[in-house]
């Protein structure tokens, strides 16, 4: 059998420039009943795409779509 060696280095912070634009079809929108609360998800694959995987949280994910991530940093729907 092959052996796999595993190295990890230590990724430095991203730092942002400006607020992410990503597509209407790689995110999701929910918000409260109130309309006080809103909650971003991202397609996963899109996240590290983008290199934001940083300011995503992979624990919550959206309840009807189970490849979207909640994404904790505001972004830009377009």
């Amino acid at each position: 059998m092959a052996s796999i060696k595993f190295i990890h280095t230590e990724d430095k912070p991203v730092k942002l420039k400006s607020t992410p634009i990503i597509s209407l079809n790689k995110s999701k929108k929910l918000s409260s009943i109130d309309g006080k609360r809103t909650i971003y998800y991202i397609e996963t694959k899109e996240a590290f795409k983008l290199k934001l995987e940083s300011f995503v949280d992979f624990t919550q994910k959206h309840p009807q779509y189970e490849n979207y991530v909640v994404i904790t940093i505001p972004i830009i729907r377009k």
